[in-house]
């Protein structure tokens, strides 16, 4: 079951990852291309008052609520029963996991530092790892010779916002790939070094909290003026609906 709901100007897909993993293997068998993101708080504001990004958001044939802050305005907004209590982009990856080394899928990384994708075929000894660039210092034309001279079923491009959307949207005629997963830090996933709070932290919806202890200069913006104000423009929203 698949519904679009409006969130500050912006459709999102209360889908549940079932379906999100469904649709990318149709795609990967297929060839019919698919392209799939997130929209968490942080997106969701930046694209309120940037029309760029949210121009580019609206080019994906996916765009999945991520974190709690979106799963509580879609409630507020209409989906309803529809909405996972915790929906978190990095969980979808886990589950995809499994699908990608059981079926032996060719992934392509783009992005993050040479480090953290220098981690991914060690930490991940079962992935078919059609290649990888890191996504600091790049020649966008090079990197999609690249990418599709690897043949990837799936290419994952964890550029962060605005940057990955903007580039996938501009590049995503030239790329000879069925499937592109906008995925932000979650690339650290296949690295493994994705920081995440306990099992019960992650269920009680508080992973944000968790990254804000961890790098507090770089977020605290984000989230303690960001969560305030993405809430109130949520209600906001609702009053005049």
């Amino acid at each position: 079951m698949k519904e679009k709901i409006n969130i500050l100007g912006v459709q999102l897909d209360f889908i549940s990852y079932k379906q999100i993993v469904e649709q990318i293997k149709n795609a990967v068998t297929t060839g019919n291309g698919l392209t799939a993101s997130y929209a968490n708080t942080h997106v969701l504001n930046f694209a309120f008052s940037d029309r760029e990004l949210y121009s580019n958001l609206q080019c994906f044939n996916i765009l999945y609520p991520d974190g709690i802050g979106t799963a509580i305005a879609g409630k507020l907004l209409g989906a309803g029963k529809l909405v996972n209590d915790r929906t978190v982009a990095t969980d979808l990856l886990e589950i995809l996991h499994p699908y990608l080394i059981g079926e032996k899928i060719p992934v392509y990384f783009f992005g993050d530092t040479v480090e953290t994708i220098s981690q991914i075929r060690k930490f991940n000894p079962g992935l078919h790892v059609a290649g990888m660039h890191a996504g600091y210092d790049f020649n966008s034309e090079k990197v999609v010779k690249e990418i599709n001279a690897c043949h990837p079923g799936i290419l994952i491009v964890g550029l962060g916002t605005p940057l990955q959307e903007a580039w996938i949207k501009a590049h995503r005629e030239m790329l000879h790939v069925p499937v592109v997963i906008a995925v932000g830090e979650g690339i650290r996933v296949f690295a493994g070094n994705k920081v995440r709070g306990a099992k019960i932290i992650q269920r009680i919806g508080l992973e944000w909290f968790v990254r804000l202890l961890y790098d507090p200069r770089r977020l605290w913006k984000r989230y303690i003026l960001g969560i305030p104000l993405f809430m109130f423009r949520v209600l906001k929203q609702k009053l005049v609906l």
